[in-house]
């Protein structure tokens, strides 16, 4: 073991060394992402240049870049990397930076755009100071559907406002409509805006340590979701988990018994908010942190120990019983107990107080990282030559999932073989056994396992809603508007094959149904009246008589 003096003088030393230049930071290379290789024509994509330093750093540099355009009869470049496909044939473009040159070929078919559709997860009303997300879907000649809302141009009217791309904010009691346009199709929705709904509520303590026999007023705010705030101290309800170190009264006034800790909450609107309160008759002469900084990718969470300094030299964590705050919430926000959420890339202060003393603490918010990947085969088995489609969707720490199906990494045996299509993987049974394939992106890994099957299938049915079949990996697929395929084989073995189907309708002047993987039997209202609805799979058809009511 190193003595102190030792290892006093091997620092000392190595601060007397002569300072080597630090090393120079070169573009290593260059690189241009494409969301896929096959687009419909007047289809947008947004290309991204990525940057890669000797030192590792990926910086994105889509704006920086310099994007030609090589073939303008069938697409076109801006300045900030978007593709606009308005023809048939190979779309040719070049991305230039720092006098590195990256090629990019699109394959433009001749799908032509037949309808553009507005979609939200939430159909009820809207409430002033929320804001409601909705995407843009257009559909395609071909039976593509691409989702276009960033493309697409949006309008709003009424008491609304437009935040961004699909975002819209309620601003004042009333209606509003949304609209949005892509190329030559539009769609739209409207709804009511009603008043700010109640959000949280919000208790401020005292900003001292108490002291036995000091008294102190809290107070208690209820926050909106227009940015309001209204004081509800008299109409909360008061409690203290030890009335007999920290009483309080129905208003809120708190009485400071004996030395210890105690927990107040109040409770209103179904809501709580609680403060820990600490009784000490120390004098604190300072606060500080136990880390100097904290990076956090968005969507996760942290917590900060503050310490009080006490007079007798002692320190203490009051980390439950300090005030808290941020600079910028949207970036970072604290609770009460000191745990920091990050929302959203960005740089925030988290401002700590207690007993008149303040500190504060850095806190950057990064990028989120993926936290899994998830895949499932439908029915759990193919027949050697058939041909499915897996689609690979992935969470990250922010809550998003995104389709990496052409992104990930494919490892698997000799049974199967399997390579990346467009924004989706296609997998076709080789050999007899089980097949198992391994994908993965950015350390984060999944493996679907499967069989290929000597049995064939022998009839297939087709089911409405409601009757509920289950995959393979015991999910249910029942849900409103679609239908599902039901493959029997020869073995006895019933399974859910609605992904491994082509659908399609006698008349598609009544309703339209999607053969877009992951959303297969899925349909639409149209006109409404009788129609087959049918399928296809390994040279077997199926169709079931079934009558549409009309699009309400």
């Amino acid at each position: 073991m190193r003595t102190p003096l030792l290892f006093a003088a091997l620092v000392l030393a190595a601060c007397n060394q002569p300072e080597s230049p630090a090393p120079e930071i070169t573009l290593a290379q260059f690189t241009v992402e494409v969301p896929g290789q096959e687009f419909p024509t007047h289809t947008a994509l947004q290309l991204r240049a990525v940057a890669i330093y000797s030192d590792g750093r990926k910086v994105n540099v889509s704006a920086k870049t310099d994007w030609t355009t090589l073939d303008s009869n069938v697409g076109v470049i801006g300045t900030s990397g978007i593709a606009q496909l308005n023809g048939v044939g190979l779309a040719r473009f070049e991305g230039v930076f720092e006098g590195h040159h990256v090629p990019v070929n699109i394959q433009v078919t001749g799908a032509t755009l037949e309808s553009l559709s507005l979609f939200s997860t939430d159909s009820a009303e809207l409430a002033r100071g929320d804001t409601r997300q909705f995407s843009a879907r257009a559909r395609f000649s071909d039976g593509s559907i691409v989702d276009v809302t960033e493309q697409a141009s949006w309008s709003v009217a009424g008491t609304l406002k437009l935040e961004r791309a699909g975002v819209v904010k309620g601003v004042d009691k009333g209606f509003g409509d949304v609209r949005v346009r892509y190329f030559s199709q539009s769609a739209g929705a409207n709804f009511e805006i009603v008043g700010p709904r109640f959000r949280a509520l919000h208790l401020n303590g005292p900003w001292v340590a108490l002291s036995p026999g000091s008294t102190w007023p809290l107070q208690v705010e209820a926050t909106f979701s227009d940015g309001s705030r209204r004081d509800v101290s008299t109409l909360a309800a008061w409690t203290s988990s030890k009335p007999n170190v920290v009483d309080v009264s129905p208003s809120g006034a708190l009485f400071a018994r004996a030395d210890g800790r105690a927990r107040i909450t109040a409770s209103w609107n179904d809501a709580m908010a609680t403060i820990e309160l600490v009784v000490d008759p120390r004098p604190v002469v300072g606060v500080h942190f136990t880390l100097p900084a904290l990076h956090l990718p968005a969507g996760r969470s942290g917590s900060l120990e503050l310490l009080a300094d006490f007079e007798d030299g002692s320190s203490e964590v009051v980390s439950a019983a300090a005030q808290w705050a941020s600079t910028h919430p949207s970036f970072a926000e604290v609770a009460a107990d000191g745990t920091v959420s990050a929302h959203s890339m960005g740089a925030a202060t988290i401002v700590a107080h207690y007993a008149g003393h303040e500190a504060t603490y850095d806190v950057m918010v990064t990028a989120p990282v993926l936290t899994a990947i998830n895949a499932t085969m439908s029915g759990g088995r193919l027949v050697v030559g058939q041909e499915a489609t897996l689609m690979v969707s992935g969470t990250f720490s922010d809550g998003a999932v995104l389709n990496l199906s052409p992104m990930v990494s494919l490892f698997h045996g000799a049974a199967v073989t399997a390579e990346h299509g467009n924004n989706q993987i296609k997998v076709t049974g080789a050999l007899l056994g089980t097949a198992e394939i391994e994908l993965e992106l950015a350390g984060v890994s999944t493996q679907v396992t499967f069989e290929v099957s000597d049995a064939h299938v022998v009839t297939l049915e087709v089911h409405p809603y409601p009757r509920r079949m289950w995959t393979s990996s015991n999910s249910s697929l029942e849900g409103p508007n679609r239908f599902h395929a039901v493959a029997i084989w020869s073995d006895g073995a019933e399974l859910d094959a609605t992904e491994l189907c082509t659908w399609f309708l006698g008349d598609t002047t009544i309703a339209s149904i999607s053969n877009l993987p992951g959303s297969r039997g899925h349909f639409e209202l149209s006109l409404g009246g009788q129609s087959h609805v049918g399928v296809t799979m390994v040279g077997l058809t199926s169709a079931l008589y079934w009558e549409f009511p009309a699009q309400p």
